[in-house]
């Protein structure tokens, strides 16, 4: 039985009083729920601290693992040795964890001694641990956690300790935990890690270079000296990236034999010292020429700029696909009447890096010529998917610079009329099979006891020649590799790089979306040119909304509700919306009540809303509802529902209503919506309290509202009951 809450020196009872009872409670669970709820509700309160000190002696270990969770925000550095003592005396692993996170926030030097005296052993002479079997494993997560704190304390003195733990051969990987540690010590930890960069085994100094770089800049600073002669790069650009613009190591860094070093350089001087770039144009590397092209100030000097012209449409001709697409990029700022053309080519070149045909596709959008309309308009019929989306933002850009020509081929593509018939469906090229029973050793397309599989997947044995056949290092590869059925001769290569230039890439030819391009590409345009103003696209979409593609239909919908939503509804779309309230679709259905209009539409189209089997109709229909009424949809089955009720039951100023809720709430245990209600209102808060006050409250509400406070988080305290 629960005895009746005292009353404070103001004559009410508080939150927090109430739940204090339940820290007592006979019951383990409704003890644990009343920590976690009493936990939530701030720092600062002198009874929660107390209560949650009483409760790391809990005989339940997870009210006691909730307890010590707590104390990390509430404990004083007072408390330090009975938190300690906790650590030492309870064998539970969470209870542990959460004692050494809470010791070290409160930075006490004797819990310190003891998280080092931890990290080096299992200290069984005074700690107590679970089990034997489990000694080492917790051990292990134990020394993690000591570790941890110690960095995050910056307990420098207690560095040499960390590395007789990482070194004790009986002992455990701690590496990783022991080198991030040092990484948040700043300038007393960067040394350390320095050198197991340079004497540590490949591993260490792998690891020891990662956590590097998650130190603070300033303390990496400290040692770029060391680091400028590091024959790591990454470590080089680590001090390239806090290296001062005026510093002439900074400078230096340019000339590095790495180009990654020589990128990041760049990048860092190149506002500054427009003059390295036009010097890194001429760099050996690519990407360093790259990051030149995109770092370039424009416009260039006369003398230059012929020359710079020559070189970017060479580049963009042969070069690989960062300095293609960099090329690409710049050519419209640096010769717009000489990029159409060049660009064109390089957007339809299946040849070439899809990213690199992209780029060169937006590139083209920004030129500003007649023919640039045509040229878009052209691509749509482009087979990769990605090309053909580059191609419409582009006419959308057109678009909304006043182009009509581009409006009317955006309401073309979503009528599906813009493409030729045998542009419509795009089957992908078959490709032949490959041989995956060649034996170790045995050249490919030895014509002896193979094996191919066939387009329609079947096995047969093949013991023609494979033109032009190189020797697979692998079953996998023999799988991977793909037969040139007409010529000799290899294909072009995209990138002349070890993963494309290997003879897995011959004859790959990567999917670039859907072999029904005229319905993707409808779909696609209808999401990026919704939202252009006037008729023609609004025409163009109410011609799709009956489409017998499902996905097609449901994107019309969708687009057009959103459109109407922020241009107001048509009247074509209006009675189109409500030709479709019972649609099968329930995406359908939910967009024609959002064109409609739920707020002033008919008792009738209300009450469809309200009754419709999707709860998003039907949140959206409550959200029309008066407060009183909404109340009768708060204990829902879809929490949107819920969200909908609650969200017109705070609306209104009659406090009634969210009383009324709570009630509902617990009796129908929704804690999440009834965690809301506490924490957003304060009436409901004070009903929620006095709920948890009768003496012969049912165990199971009783959890209900203290997992609700628990969820709520912080709450006013001292409302009168």
């Amino acid at each position: 039985m629960i005895a009746d809450i005292p009353q404070s020196k103001a004559g009410t009872r508080d939150v927090v009083s109430a739940i204090l009872l339940y820290c007592r409670n006979e019951n383990e669970v409704l003890r644990s729920a009343a920590i976690r709820a009493l936990a939530s509700q701030g720092a600062g309160d002198k009874k929660t601290r107390q209560a949650l000190l009483a409760a790391i002696l809990d005989e339940d270990p997870d009210v006691r693992s909730d307890a010590m969770e707590a104390l990390a925000d509430h404990a004083l550095p007072k408390d330090a040795p009975v938190l300690s003592a906790s650590l030492e005396g309870d064998p539970v692993r969470d209870v542990k964890l959460a004692a050494i996170r809470a010791l070290a926030k409160l930075e006490d030097e004797s819990a310190t001694q003891l998280l080092r005296d931890l990290m080096l052993s299992r200290c069984e002479d005074r700690v107590a641990w679970e089990d034997e079997l489990g000694d080492w494993e917790d051990w292990l997560d134990i020394q993690t956690a000591c570790i941890q704190a110690l960095g995050g304390t910056g307990a420098s003195d207690m560095i040499d300790d960390m590395f007789i733990a990482l070194n004790d051969e009986f002992g455990q990987t701690l590496d990783i935990p022991v080198f991030t540690a040092l990484s948040k010590m700043g300038s007393d930890g960067v040394p350390w890690l320095l050198a197991q960069i340079e004497l540590g085994g490949d591993l260490a100094r792998k690891r020891a270079a990662q956590a590097l770089l998650q130190a603070e800049p300033k303390a990496v600073l400290d040692y770029a000296d060391t680091l400028l002669i590091s024959p790591d790069p990454q470590l080089k650009i680590l001090i390239a990236s806090v290296l001062p613009l005026s510093d002439d190591r900074l400078r230096a860094l340019f000339d590095d034999a790495d180009p990654a070093v020589r990128c990041a350089a760049l990048k860092r001087l190149a506002k500054e010292h427009p003059d390295l770039v036009e010097k890194a144009l001429a760099d050996s590397d690519e990407q360093v020429r790259a990051t030149a092209l995109s770092s370039l100030h424009l416009p260039v000097s006369p003398d230059f700029h012929d020359a710079l012209v020559d070189n970017v449409m060479a580049w963009l001709e042969i070069a690989k696909s960062d300095l293609a697409s960099a090329a690409a990029a710049i050519l419209p700022k640096l010769a717009p009447d000489q990029s159409a053309e060049p660009l064109l080519k390089m957007g339809t070149s299946e040849e070439r890096p899809l990213e690199v045909r992209v780029t060169a596709v937006k590139a083209l959008a920004t030129i500003t010529s007649p023919e640039t309309l045509t040229n878009l308009t052209g691509l749509l019929s482009n087979p990769a998917q990605q090309v053909r989306v580059a191609a419409l933002h582009g006419l959308k850009q057109l678009a909304e610079h006043g182009e009509q020509g581009a409006v009317s081929v955006l309401a073309e593509t979503i009528t599906g009329s813009v493409l030729s018939p045998e542009d419509m469906v795009q089957k992908h090229q078959a490709e032949a099979g490959a041989d995956v029973t060649v034996p170790k050793g045995d050249g490919f397309g030895t014509g002896v006891n193979r094996v191919r599989i066939t387009a329609d997947g079947d096995i047969v044995t093949d013991s023609a020649e494979l033109p032009g056949a190189a020797t697979p290092v692998s079953t996998l590869d023999a799988i991977q590799f793909e037969v040139q059925a007409d010529t000799d001769e290899s294909p072009a290569l995209a990138e002349d790089t070890p993963e494309e230039s290997s003879f897995k890439r011959r004859k790959r030819r990567s999917v670039e979306g859907p072999e029904a391009v005229g319905d993707d590409l409808s779909r696609v345009a209808i999401t990026i040119a919704a939202d252009l103003p006037g008729a023609e696209i609004e025409t163009a979409i109410l011609a799709r909304i009956n489409d017998a593609d499902v996905n097609l239909k449901a994107t019309s919908w969708g687009q057009l509700a959103r459109r109407c939503a922020d241009n107001g509804a048509s009247k074509d779309s209006q009675i189109a919306a409500k030709s479709a309230l019972e649609d099968s679709n329930p995406v359908v259905r939910l967009a024609a009540f959002q064109i409609i209009g739920l707020h002033g539409a008919s008792a009738e189209i209300q009450a469809m809303a309200l009754a419709d089997e999707d709860a998003l109709i039907r949140a959206a229909g409550v959200g029309m509802l008066q407060p009183d009424v909404a109340l009768d949809y708060i204990t829902d089955d879809a929490s949107a529902v819920r969200d909908a009720a609650l969200a017109r039951i705070l609306e209104g100023s009659n406090g009634i209503d969210a009383t009324a809720a709570v009630d509902r709430l617990l009796q129908s245990e929704r804690i999440d919506t009834l965690s809301q209600v506490i924490y957003r209102s304060a009436d409901a808060r004070t009903h929620a309290a006095k709920a948890l006050l009768p003496s012969k409250i049912p165990a199971r509400n009783a959890l209900v509202l203290l997992e609700a406070f628990a969820r709520a988080g912080p709450v006013r305290q001292g409302f009168a009951i």
